[in-house]
């Protein structure tokens, strides 16, 4: 009899013990194939990789279109089209996507392409992909939330499309937040080995007068360094663990260097104010008053400064801790410096303390010279 309590066999049983592991295959395989009349529609596959490769080799070959798809005008195609991927019925979208008007819906290819990528679909999103093939953030984004490898290793190999500097920042912010971490880990490894300049380009000029940023993004791999990553895993002390242990193999490969980590800090004052970042970008090399480095003509402010100007739970701990870590407060900038700014004028009510006091106690704990009275005021031992 079937093992399987569901099923029919389950009572009435098979003339043979080969019959019997013959039926166990078809419950056991759970991945069938689209197409109605082929025999693994019943069969199936025991994984998604091997059923999907099946429909790429044996049935992804359009056939005429059928005289009821040809009658379908634009209002009913598209949302048909949404209609079919919903139900994930593989075999109809090919035949509808033959319709004519289906190679001037842009727009609705797009979204629907979205849509199969929510639902890990790798056959669906290649079909969609004929018929339109940039991919859109959105894409991304769902891509790798769907946490399908099969779909992921697809999207890797479009270089085409993510190679392009502002979707490869769009991709990389979507992968700092994806729960599979086998994602991740193919993102890292493609990451890692990519081609690269190494060379510390200068990202202020010395113009007194005014400070010019010049491009940071030296060459892809700055996307870990910058705004939109840092907002990606603000407040998850997870994904910004994951964040530090991909700079850490970046170290290792001799891709940091001081002048990018010290514009990341200044990226991180500007953005999420984690203290847990801020402290692996110091000790990667990271300088605590970049640009304003000693023997230096850069302008411009310091992730101190920048801080300061913002009023926040956040950013009262991360300019405490900058300035345990060596900030400079003196440093001005359009004849202003940090204690000028709002943020400092109103740490009080974070932290307990002024901006003189929370200076002074600082500086006596760089020293080592803290005594009872200041630990009372809230600062301590790190």
């Amino acid at each position: 009899m079937c093992t399987y309590p569901a099923c029919p066999f389950n009572r009435q049983g098979f003339q043979s013990k080969h019959d019997r592991d013959l039926h166990l295959t078809y419950h056991s395989q759970p991945w069938k194939c689209f197409s109605s009349p082929c025999p693994f529609s019943a069969r199936g596959f025991d994984s998604r990789e091997k059923r999907d490769k099946h429909w790429r080799e044996k049935h992804q070959i359009p056939e005429p279109l059928g005289l009821e798809c040809s009658q379908l005008d634009e209002d009913q195609l598209q949302p048909l089209i949404f209609e079919t991927v919903k139900m994930g019925n593989v075999e109809q979208l090919q035949q509808l996507l033959l319709h004519p008007l289906a190679q001037e819906s842009f727009l609705a290819i797009s979204d629907a392409k979205v849509l199969a990528a929510k639902l890990g679909s790798l056959p669906m999103v290649e079909l969609l992909n004929l018929r339109h093939s940039l991919l859109s953030s959105e894409f991304f984004e769902a891509a790798v939330q769907s946490g399908d490898v099969s779909l992921f290793r697809w999207l890797l190999d479009q270089s085409k499309n993510i190679l392009q500097r502002q979707n490869y920042s769009i991709f990389a912010t979507a992968v700092l937040k994806a729960d599979c971490q086998t994602i991740y880990d193919m993102w890292e490894t493609r990451f890692l080995a990519g081609e690269a300049d190494p060379g510390e380009k200068e990202i202020y000029t010395s113009n007194r007068s005014k400070a010019v940023q010049l491009m940071p993004e030296w060459e892809m791999r700055s996307v870990v360094l910058l705004e939109p990553c840092f907002n990606a895993v603000k407040q998850n002390p997870q994904y910004e663990t994951r964040l530090i242990q991909t700079w850490d193999k970046l170290a290792k490969l001799g891709y940091l260097k001081s002048a990018p980590l010290g514009y990341a800090l200044t990226r991180l004052a500007y953005s999420s104010c984690s203290v847990l970042l801020a402290e692996a970008l110091l000790r990667l090399g990271a300088d605590v008053n970049f640009p304003r480095r000693e023997k230096s003509d850069f302008r411009g402010m310091t992730a101190l400064h920048i801080a300061a100007r913002k009023d926040s739970a956040a950013a009262a701990e991360f300019m405490r801790f900058l300035l345990q870590k060596g900030a400079d407060p003196n440093h001005p900038w359009a004849d202003r410096n940090a204690s000028m700014e709002r943020g400092a004028l109103g740490i009080s009510k974070w932290l307990g303390l002024t901006w003189e006091e929370l200076v002074k106690i600082s500086n006596k704990k760089k020293s080592g010279r803290l005594d009872g009275a200041d630990r009372c005021l809230g600062v301590g031992e790190e």
